[in-house]
């Protein structure tokens, strides 16, 4: 029989500015779990928080991410000027 360790896992941060992402994606990104990882729980450690502020979280991902494609599109395609 094995025996398994838990390794606890330390809250997210981006901290890698190699990372493909910008870094203002995964900051959005990880709030966004904080808030609704924390709406799973009797006691909230963001309390002050609501789904709506959660909603706005994604909300601005989903923005960051849309900016992030549309930029490379844009950069693709007017690589060089005329």
């Amino acid at each position: 029989m094995t025996k398994h360790t838990l390794i606890p896992r330390p809250a997210y941060e981006p901290k890698s500015p190699k990372s493909p992402e910008p870094l203002h994606i995964k900051l959005c990104a990880s709030r966004a779990a904080w808030l609704g990882n924390d709406h799973s729980h009797y006691i909230k450690k963001w309390a002050d928080k609501d789904l709506e502020n959660l909603k706005d979280l994604i909300h601005l991902t989903v923005n960051w991410i849309d900016s992030a494609l549309t930029t490379e599109k844009i950069k693709k395609e007017m690589s060089k000027p005329k």
